[in-house]
């Protein structure tokens, strides 16, 4: 059970520090709210993603979306006017899920 909270942890980490990212995403008015909302999806997946690590099942949906916060980690480094302070973010989402990704492919 230690195993499991251990790698569930990055991935909660990572979906409250996405928040700020969403934030960001949603106070721009020449943004799409879609993206947003994308966005907004990661960091509910990524909540969900810690319940299943918890619950010790569905591995493989755990390891897409710590895959898709290494992808958000990716998109920080588009030449893109994201937003006030929301590269950091992004970031911290992406290394949070990589550390996730290693934890839960070792579990």
């Amino acid at each position: 059970m230690r195993a499991k909270l251990l790698a569930a942890s990055p991935l909660v980490a990572a979906a409250v520090v996405n928040l700020p990212v969403v934030y960001g995403l949603v106070s721009r008015d020449d943004l799409s709210p879609a993206i947003a909302l994308a966005f907004g999806f990661l960091a509910m997946g990524l909540a969900w993603a810690a319940g299943f690590v918890i619950e010790g099942r569905r591995r493989a949906f755990s390891l897409v979306v710590c895959g898709l916060g290494v992808a958000e980690a990716a998109a920080a480094l588009v030449p893109f006017d994201h937003g006030p302070n929301v590269r950091p973010w992004m970031g911290a989402v992406g290394a949070l899920s990589i550390l996730a990704a290693v934890l839960v492919a070792r579990l």
